[in-house]
């Protein structure tokens, strides 16, 4: 993994990555109250004693220490609105529990929005400041619309957008037309040659002369939502699953991104601009935040770098040699492009569940519950523990 994206301490005040902070003093002043129980964790973490029976003490102070890092790296990867709601939830908080609660619940309800879930949503969608977050929350939980059943038919629209092709690779799918047998050479030669792009192991300049020479990779070709599309999945079925959608609802909307929570609402989450056409392969990382794009060029291109710890896997198969993927439409009006807007939420999702270390505590957990299914006896899974306990806590409670 690239350091880059390892789980990493957060940045000075005065860090050039957050130079805008000093300009506003509240939030100056809820970034230092982080950055000092940041400090406090690390020291305590530091100074643990190394042995068995510390494993469970080590584990709660490991994720906390991630809880509080995923608060404080929001504030550099997301914009002005974000840093002002942080701020103020921050500045409310009674004690530096809450701060942690805080941290815990973006987790669970903002950065889990962008990752493939795999399991029970969580039940415990009760904010630490809730005098900021109630009211909207229950209004906005009137407001989310029974989804249709349509992922097929926004599959077959984007494969079509993206000539079959993996956005990635360009890689052709299995059921592409290209793909049938005794496919005349002068019916290759013509979906070659109108290909927007070829994958890096096709000559092009095969394609006039001798179209059968030309080697054309396949695979199994898949439909990437950019913001998970489980989050407005199923929600008439699952008051707990209505709930948190909620929570994911309001807490984009205290971040300035009203507009997303109306256009992607119910079925609109299968809308072609939150879809990508990708290979199963890079689908999965794609889906668990390890893989991200962030653009270059011009402002209102649709170029992008392929970002992220499992990037280096398929580097060699970027069909671009500079590693940069741009996204085409036969026609923006019936076939528009994946969003700019879309696209840099959910790589900003994915540099702060890295670089805080959630994206490992995610994994961990879907690791420990669907292979080991028995928890360590030296306590450092408690995490996995915790989890459940909350879950059953919040329902013998009665709380959503």
């Amino acid at each position: 993994m690239d350091i880059r994206w390892r789980p990493t301490e957060l940045p000075a005040v005065d860090s050039p990555e957050i130079a805008e902070l000093i300009f506003e003093p509240n939030w100056t002043s809820a970034y230092r109250k982080v950055i000092a129980l940041e400090d406090q964790y690390s020291k305590d973490l530091a100074n643990m004693l190394q042995d068995q029976h510390t494993n469970k003490d080590r584990t709660i102070l490991e994720a906390h220490l991630m809880y509080l890092r995923v608060v404080g790296w929001l504030y550099v990867f997301e914009g002005g609105t974000c840093r002002l709601q942080l701020s103020q939830w921050i500045l409310s908080c009674e004690d530096d529990e809450t701060i942690i609660d805080l941290g815990r619940f973006l987790c669970e309800h903002y950065i889990r929005a962008f990752r493939k879930s795999k399991g029970r949503m969580p039940f415990d969608s009760s904010d630490p400041s809730r005098n900021y977050f109630d009211c909207q929350r229950e209004n906005l939980d009137q407001r989310l619309v029974t989804p249709l059943d349509d992922h097929a038919t926004a599959q077959s629209k984007a494969h079509a957008r993206d000539n079959h092709q993996c956005a990635f690779i360009k890689w052709f799918s299995f059921s592409a037309p290209i793909s049938q047998r005794d496919l005349p050479s002068s019916t290759k030669r013509a979906i070659l040659r109108s290909a927007p792009a070829l994958p890096n192991i096709s000559r092009r300049e095969d394609v006039q002369d001798n179209p059968d020479a030309v080697r054309v990779p396949f695979c199994a070709l898949r439909c990437a939502h950019i913001l998970s599309e489980p989050t407005n999945q199923d929600i008439h079925r699952s008051p707990d699953k209505r709930v948190w959608a909620a929570s994911v609802s309001s807490i984009f909307e205290r971040f300035g991104h009203v507009d997303i929570c109306d256009e992607l609402k119910g079925p609109l989450v299968h809308r072609l601009e939150n879809i990508i056409s990708v290979s199963h392969d890079i689908h999965d990382d794609f889906d668990n935040l390890n893989i991200w794009l962030e653009h270059v060029g011009e402002p209102d291109g649709h170029r992008y770098r392929v970002c992220g710890p499992n990037a280096i896997f398929f580097a060699a198969t970027i069909y671009s040699d500079d590693g940069i993927i741009e996204f085409t439409t036969p026609d923006d009006n019936t076939y528009p492009l994946p969003s700019r807007k879309y696209i840099k939420l959910h790589a900003a999702a994915c540099n702060v569940a890295h670089m805080s270390g959630a994206a490992d505590h995610f994994d961990n957990i879907d690791r420990v519950l669907e292979e080991d299914r028995v928890l360590a006896e030296d306590g450092h899974q408690v995490f996995v523990l915790e989890h459940r306990l909350q879950q059953a806590m919040n329902t013998a409670c009665g709380r959503p």
